[in-house]
């Protein structure tokens, strides 16, 4: 199993599992860093707001929704209600 470059899963350990017979490779789980970083955005929850187009608004992209989600623990991406307020992390430089 390969992760690509830029994944959030690129730092994961990958490892063999053997199951009856049959080699799976398994990520192990991610550590996400719960803390807020400097320049990280407070958004306000519109109605017309879905989580794919806050991601485009922020980053350019929606490909980025899932750094938002880091950053919201208990956060529902398809029931976001309106006023609620979601922080928006700067993305990381390399």
């Amino acid at each position: 199993m390969s992760v690509f470059e830029g994944s959030r899963y690129e730092k994961a350990f990958v490892y063999a599992r053997r199951f009856r017979g049959f080699a799976r490779n398994t990520l192990t789980f991610r550590e996400i860093d719960r803390a807020l970083p400097a320049g990280s955005i407070l958004h306000t929850v519109t109605e017309t707001d879905r989580i794919d187009n806050i991601s485009y608004q922020y980053y350019g992209t929606p490909d980025h929704w899932w750094r938002i989600l880091d950053r919201n623990p208990g956060v529902d991406p398809l029931d976001l209600p309106v006023g609620k307020q979601l922080w928006i992390p700067p993305l990381a430089r390399e």
